[in-house]
């Protein structure tokens, strides 16, 4: 079993890791180790008040957990310099990859551009840097999208039309794989990270050549409608889909 090690620290930034983990990596290939790195206790020497900060910072990955419920995960706490705490699991956890993003610009991890930097320079695994976020909004009821991939520049989901009750779309790929996902609003952090309700399935699996029919249920959680949305799973190949809002 692979090993992915995330960093976090607890901004909606940081969780874009842990989404793309879901979107990329399969619940049963691999153990997904969530850590964060206090920087800030270098004058706490006592092992009992480390211990006690490390309780209290294991809150920081609730959001992260619930974006990856059903996957195998560890938690860590580590202290000190964020880089080296992050090599040093590297190499205690035999790490395959590490997925951080390109900066998060608040939380503990300060400076994470140049911590993504130092990894990057002396980690001996793969290092996945989630790229920035874009995505189409798509209005109209049927469109054909070019998505690009994962890792490169350009958007690479869109948001499909839908309203609150029964909801009924038409897809199909003429290039590459796409999953349709059709999440719930979470309050904790203003993302749509949650299961859908009524027992629904979460994702739907296309592949070139496929046409289906996909019928769902779109609900309300706090004021916020249910997302519908389309996503290219590979990290560089582009796809190509097709997309009907079929009128009930």
């Amino acid at each position: 079993m692979r090993k992915l090690l995330l960093p976090i620290d607890g901004s909606e930034r940081s969780m874009k890791a842990a989404e793309l983990v879901r979107l990329l990596y399969d619940k049963e290939d691999v153990e997904v180790i969530l850590m964060t790195v206090r920087n800030d206790c270098e004058f706490v020497n006592e092992e009992s008040e480390l211990e006690t900060i490390r309780e209290e910072s294991l809150e920081i990955f609730s959001n992260a957990e619930k974006i990856l419920a059903g996957y195998h995960m560890k938690k860590i706490v580590d202290f000190g310099h964020i880089g080296n705490a992050i090599l040093r699991q590297i190499e205690d956890e035999k790490i395959t990859a590490v997925v951080m993003t390109r900066s998060t610009r608040e939380g503990y991890f300060k400076h994470l551009g140049s911590v993504t930097s130092y990894v990057l320079k002396y980690a001996r695994c793969l290092i996945v840097i989630v790229p920035e976020v874009e995505r189409y909004i798509c209005d109209e009821k049927g469109a054909t999208v070019f998505l690009s991939g994962q890792l490169c520049k350009g958007a690479d989901s869109c948001i499909l039309p839908s309203i609150a009750g029964k909801c009924c779309y038409e897809i199909e790929v003429l290039k590459g794989k796409v999953r349709l996902n059709h999440m719930a609003y979470n309050p904790d952090g203003g993302t749509w990270t949650l299961e859908p309700g009524n027992h629904q399935r979460a994702h739907y699996d296309i592949n070139a050549g496929e046409t289906v029919k996909i019928e769902l249920f779109v609900g309300v959680r706090f004021g916020e409608e249910d997302r519908i949305d389309l996503v290219n799973l590979k990290h560089f190949d582009p796809t190509i889909v097709k997309y009907t809002y079929l009128e009930e």
